[in-house]
């Protein structure tokens, strides 16, 4: 992958982190506003919730750039996942933990404040599992995309173990039956449920997208600009449609169809000034996740009880802090964690931990 690709990649991270922190801005201020008898109506045109389904196809667009040429290699299961441990599991642990010590010290200012220690353990280990004030959360409930991903992990990993045809075959055809069985017959809010969803599609769509980009495909300056809109009114209209609609159709592929407009552009010149700043902060985008509804919790009660009137200024205020915040967790808790942990735990390696935020 070239130089531009990855940088193109940690900028649509960034992107869509920041997009997520909006969403949940909004729902702070929802949840303050109602509390103090000034309700607030958040923006409901498109589901800001995307920027996660982008992450999705990222991941599954990743893992097989990085690792798809070592299916079938002898220690290629064990090499991926300790690999993908290594670089969710510090941050997460850290933020989960912080979440234990303020659900414990703090229950008032908290969606929930319950603590079940097998809730909390299932949490450490990022598997899905029902939450004591219910639903299927985490103690961290951002955390919810993190035991999708590890379940990814798991799946891609195990897939390893075959030649590439057979491998990806496998991972395409569990998810499809899976997603297909969540579709019929399960509950969401249910552990099988949960996992049944059809949002693990969007891995396997990246997985097809890396295949396309390393065969060479891309598309025009102008076609990107055309296929980002597409996706951005498609999401629009199918939210806001009468039709039944699955989380994949309304989001996973206008998901998918922004990530080909954003890194399938064919290009030589060099990033202008905005795009460079986008990529310089994808680095920090792990982190802004994890660390955002902490930030948000705290600029939102401040700026609330300061009694600024304007919603609009309230997000945008706690969004800016929210982001400041994440770069500097990024700086001075993710990346020496991160460097700790590789230190400990490699010794050698059969193919490179290629983008930092993944």
């Amino acid at each position: 992958m070239s130089r531009d690709s990855v940088s193109s990649i940690q900028g649509l991270r960034w992107l869509a982190a920041t997009v997520v922190v909006v969403a949940h801005a909004q729902h702070e201020l929802v949840k303050l506003t109602a509390r103090m008898g000034r309700p607030y109506s958040p923006f409901t045109l498109a589901d800001l919730g995307i920027g996660v389904d982008v992450f999705f196809v990222i991941s599954g667009f990743l893992m097989y750039y990085v690792a798809g040429s070592e299916f079938g290699s002898k220690g290629a299961p064990l090499e991926f996942l300790k690999r993908r441990f290594v670089r969710i599991a510090p941050m997460y642990w850290f933020t989960t933990t912080l979440m234990l010590a303020a659900t414990l010290a703090l229950p008032q200012l908290l969606n929930h404040a319950r603590i079940v220690p097998l809730h909390v353990l299932m949490s450490y280990l990022m598997i899905a599992w029902p939450s004591p004030d219910g639903g299927v959360f985490p103690l961290l409930a951002v955390g919810w995309t993190l035991n999708f991903e590890v379940y990814f992990y798991a799946v891609f990993g195990l897939s390893l173990f075959l030649p590439r045809v057979w491998g990806l075959t496998m991972s395409t055809l569990f998810f499809l039956c899976t997603s297909a069985f969540g579709f019929l017959h399960s509950d969401e809010r249910t552990v099988l449920g949960f996992y049944g969803q059809s949002i693990v599609l969007e891995f396997v769509v990246g997985q097809f997208l890396a295949i396309a980009f390393q065969k060479g495909f891309r598309i025009p300056t102008w076609l990107s600009v055309v296929l980002g809109a597409a996706a951005i009114a498609a999401h629009v209209a199918i939210r806001n449609s009468d039709l039944p609609h699955e989380r994949f159709t309304e989001s996973g592929i206008p998901a998918a169809m922004f990530f080909v407009a954003w890194v399938f552009r064919a290009t030589t010149t060099a990033p202008g000034r905005v795009a460079s700043f986008f990529n310089n902060m994808g680095d920090s985008s792990y982190s802004l996740y994890l660390i955002h509804p902490f930030a948000l919790n705290i600029a939102a009660e401040i700026l609330v009880r300061s009694g600024i009137g304007s919603p609009l200024i309230i997000v945008v205020m706690i969004t800016a802090f929210a982001l400041f915040i994440g770069w500097l967790t990024f700086l001075k808790i993710e990346r020496p964690l991160l460097a700790w942990a590789k230190a400990k735990v490699f010794k050698r390696t059969l193919f490179p931990m290629t983008i930092t935020g993944n």
